[in-house]
């Protein structure tokens, strides 16, 4: 199960938005607002690319998605 909220907190924290998800996901930004509400899964190569553009830890990767 994704932590949607502490994965929300990464993109508040580091000043990221849905937009910038949405370029590197190559989607809509109602795509990726779907994906953060939970309305729609997020895959493996979703959270690989979150993790890239949040540049994520080890351990934040293992918190926020269980990876």
């Amino acid at each position: 199960m994704v932590a949607l909220n502490k994965l929300k907190g990464k993109f508040v924290e580091q000043g990221k938005t849905y937009a910038d998800a949405a370029k590197v996901l190559g989607c809509s930004r109602s795509s990726i607002a779907h994906k953060m509400n939970g309305r729609v899964a997020i895959t493996c190569n979703d959270a690989i690319l979150f993790s890239e553009l949040l540049s994520l830890t080890p351990a934040e990767k293992i918190d926020i998605f269980g990876l």
